[in-house]
């Protein structure tokens, strides 16, 4: 800015100075101060290849050399200007007097740390000038040059003073952010160790309920046997309904603790999927026994479709999954019924449970798969872990879920899973049937 201020300075008193003296060497005030500009462009190139790291003796050299061409130059720009000032017109003193404060004004930013330079250089380039008008103040006409004058000294000293104060401001600002980084930067590393400490913490608790799930099978497979049992010797009714709500008590517990083994062993990695070719009446004949007495109970048809289908996945999870839905659609079924069938679509088989329920709203919709969530929670069945389970599995074994429900119409949930090479080609014969 200092130097950019100064040649433009150059450039102005010049054409003023020849203006005032055409005939005369007005160019000798021109060169002494080029060859002082270029001085001091170079410095700042020397200075600027270092990246602020030049040795401290190089540097204490280099502000000698760029202090003596800062008083060379504020010294021959305030003698040129001094010299021509009584020979010029009213309009070119004026304009000698406000180019030579601008040159003062721009060196303050560079100058500013260095304030006994400044001065200095600020006394040798206006004194000459102030001194040439307060003598040439014999022509009352040219008064208003003391005014001018004064008021521009005034101007640079409230300026210099404001700049100094902005400065200071913005390094006490500067080291006030800096020391709320460093506090941010120890407060997330602190956040950050205690996050890994937590997931390591929450990562070892999960692995061992996952590696614990037989041990903690077996409590519930001995009470159980012992109800099987107590079946044997009793015949009154009021004991057979203890014991059936006892059954009903174990079911619901073995439920949720599959579950929760599930969430688990998902959770640390310990399931993977081992795709195969399914038959889905395989899996219908597994599912039936488990969720068949269920729908009996409550009144509701079950009905199986494409049992034919074969598709490509983890059996297991397979049927984990579907036996979730086929659940879930039971729960929340009043009459009616629930149908599950499989059926082509391109080169992928869908899986998809049907119910006659109440269905869901768009809240509902959005959040039915996450865990914990339950859609009528009064019921206090389960602990809302079924649908999330789905999901899981479905990730394991790459396979898209989805479902789609309106009010008071009912819901389908949907798998999606690679059809076999007989399915695939059969699609285009069975695209409306099951």
């Amino acid at each position: 800015m200092a130097l950019t201020g100064h040649l433009l300075g150059m450039g102005i008193i010049t054409g003023v100075l020849r203006d005032i003296d055409t005939q005369g060497p007005w160019h000798w005030w021109l060169l002494p101060c080029l060859c002082a500009w270029v001085g001091r462009w170079l410095l700042l190139e020397r200075l600027g290849v270092w990246h602020g790291r030049m040795p401290a003796a190089q540097l204490l050299r280099w502000e000698r050399q760029d202090r003596a061409l800062v008083l060379f130059q504020g010294a021959w720009t305030g003698a040129a200007c001094g010299l021509y000032q009584p020979m010029a017109s009213g309009l070119e003193q004026s304009t000698l007097m406000i180019v030579v404060f601008v040159c003062v004004v721009s060196a303050i930013p560079s100058l500013l740390r260095r304030v006994h330079l400044f001065a200095s250089y600020a006394a040798v380039t206006v004194g000459p000038l102030a001194v040439a008008v307060l003598q040439d103040t014999a022509d009352t006409e040219r008064l208003h040059l003391v005014g001018s004058l004064v008021l521009l000294v005034a101007l640079v000293v409230w300026m210099l003073a404001s700049h100094r104060a902005l400065v200071g401001h913005l390094f006490r600002q500067r080291s006030l952010a800096q020391g709320l980084r460093l506090q941010l930067a120890e407060q997330a590393a602190r956040a950050q160790a205690a996050r890994l400490r937590a997931e390591q913490d929450s990562h070892a608790k999960t692995a061992l309920i996952a590696s614990a799930g037989h041990d903690i099978r077996q409590p519930l497979l001995a009470l159980r046997l012992y109800a099987l049992q107590l079946r044997a010797g009793l015949c009154g009714p009021r004991e057979e309904s203890i014991l059936q709500a006892i059954n009903c008590g174990l079911n619901s517990m073995e439920t949720m603790i599959g579950d929760l083994l599930d969430v688990a062993r998902a959770e640390v990695g310990a399931m993977a999927a081992q795709p195969t070719r399914v038959c889905m009446q395989d899996v219908y004949a597994r599912l039936m026994p488990q969720v068949g007495p269920l729908a009996l109970d409550k009144g509701l048809s079950l009905r199986w479709r494409g049992g034919h289908r074969e598709v490509w996945g983890d059996a297991q999870m397979m049927e984990r999954a579907l036996r979730n839905l086929v659940l879930n659609a039971i729960e929340h079924t009043e009459s009616g019924g629930v149908l599950v069938g499989a059926r082509p679509q391109g080169s992928t088989v869908v899986l998809q449970v049907w119910d006659s329920g109440c269905g869901l709203d768009d809240e509902a919709q959005s959040r039915v798969f996450e865990d914990h969530y339950q859609v009528r929670p009064e019921h206090g069945r389960g602990c809302g872990l079924g649908l999330g389970i789905v999901r899981r599995l479905c990730h394991l074994m790459d396979a898209q879920v989805r479902l789609r429900s309106r009010r008071g119409c009912g819901t389908v949930f949907e798998l999606r899973f690679r059809a076999t090479a007989e399915d695939a080609g059969a699609e285009g014969r069975c695209q409306l049937g099951w």
